[in-house]
């Protein structure tokens, strides 16, 4: 009877040893446990030689598995901190290549084209005012550097003079950010331009009003957010050449100039 009583004993000793959970962390720790709760974030448990004692809570990061009494086995999937940032197509924190990469502009503003004259050793200049309206792309290099093509239609008047220009200027712009929002900008780049004209007094400027001219444009601007100021200034190289008419009259030379003030929207 006695021999029977400790073998029973025995018996349920090993039970409650063997009716334990088991937590192996990822650094291949075994820590004997009685599970209480586990959520998303930690596990609580309290130590299997002190079931009645102090509850430990322990990352789910740090886990590997979990080995339960009944022989259940739960394994834990590892986390990463890392965050990946969306990128917004129109964001920009300006360094953002998506963005400042490629982008279209609109442009506005006034423009002043002067036509140069000289004749005889005389000379004389004939200036227009007008507005002109277009569109173009920046297309960016690096961090100093853009290429900027723009396609630029202008009307001027003088008297009764409607002269009307179509510009396309294809311009480098060297720029420096002072920050995020603001930036300063030299340009240079050559520039093609078809004109003509119309009006009563057409017949007062018969040199040059119609012309096709390919010359050199320069300008400065500065940048405020995605709005830039700027004022370029354009010559022509194929200034036409003064000869003499059939009747003995000298036909006069004529240069083409043209100053814009403007404002463009990036988008």
């Amino acid at each position: 009877m006695k021999r029977f009583i400790l073998f029973f004993l025995g018996v349920l000793i090993a039970q409650a040893i063997s009716a334990q959970d088991i937590i192996v962390t990822r650094i291949s720790e075994r820590i004997d446990a009685k599970i209480v709760k586990i959520s998303e974030t930690e596990v609580e448990y309290r130590k299997s030689n002190n079931p009645e004692g102090p509850i430990f809570v322990i990352s789910c990061d740090k886990i590997a598995s979990i080995v339960f009494a009944n022989g259940d086995v739960q394994t834990f999937d590892q986390k990463t901190d890392k965050k990946v940032t969306p990128v917004k197509n129109n964001e920009v924190g300006k360094d953002n290549s998506i963005k400042s990469n490629f982008k279209f502009a609109f442009f506005a503003g006034y423009s002043r084209p002067s036509l140069m004259s000289s004749s005889n050793g005389l000379s004389a200049s004939v200036d227009f005012n007008g507005g002109y309206i277009g569109f173009g792309n920046i297309l960016k290099i690096n961090d100093y550097l853009s290429f900027c093509p723009r396609y630029i239609f202008c009307v001027a008047i003088k008297e009764k003079v409607h002269m009307i220009d179509f510009m396309v200027p294809l311009l480098i712009k060297v720029g420096a950010n002072i920050n995020e929002d603001f930036g300063l900008y030299a340009c240079v780049g050559p520039q093609m331009l078809l004109g003509l004209s119309a009006g009563e007094d057409y017949g007062k400027y018969p040199e040059g009003l119609n012309r096709f001219d390919i010359g050199i444009t320069l300008g400065a601007g500065v940048r405020i957010s995605d709005v830039c100021i700027d004022m370029t200034y354009a010559f022509g190289l194929l200034n036409r050449s003064g000869s003499s008419s059939s009747n003995g009259e000298a036909t006069p030379s004529v240069k083409s100039r043209y100053l814009t003030l403007g404002i463009s929207i990036m988008l």
